[in-house]
């Protein structure tokens, strides 16, 4: 995320993450990957955050708004994610904290937003489910 000054050259680039205190920066705070991942509250506190994004998308909006209708997909397709994406999300975060661990070095302060490793997961088996159903059909209707 940028912070608008009052020039080009005063943007300032800052991460935020939500934790049970508050929203902070995690640049200025310096709060860096090995301490996201000692802290057992924050894995939590993600997944949580990740599963009531989805129950907004996948539950109330899918309710509420015709996604057939504006966007094409199909109400099958809606129930495919939602039997999909609440899976291993702990998973999806714990890998990738380890690939950020790995690749940032683990005492780098938090330069991104750890909620959407799940979601980067999520949509991967998403896209690989769809996919599967999409070759069935095909399948299905050969024979």
């Amino acid at each position: 995320m940028l912070c608008q000054g009052a020039g080009r050259e005063d943007l300032t680039a800052i991460t935020l993450l939500a934790t049970p205190e508050g929203v902070v920066d995690t640049l200025a705070a310096g709060i860096t990957y090995d301490g996201l991942d000692s802290n057992p509250e924050f894995g939590v506190s993600v997944v949580e955050d990740v599963k009531r994004f989805l129950d907004l998308v996948l539950n109330e909006l899918a309710d509420e708004f015709d996604f057939f209708d504006k966007f094409g997909i199909e109400y099958d397709t809606i129930e495919l994610a939602k039997s999909v994406c609440y899976v291993d999300l702990e998973i999806y975060l714990s890998t990738a904290m380890k690939n950020r661990r790995e690749t940032e070095n683990g005492r780098t302060p938090v330069n991104d937003a750890p909620f959407f490793y799940p979601i980067r997961g999520i949509l991967s088996r998403l896209s690989a489910s769809i996919q599967n159903k999409m070759r069935e059909e095909v399948n299905d209707e050969k024979k």
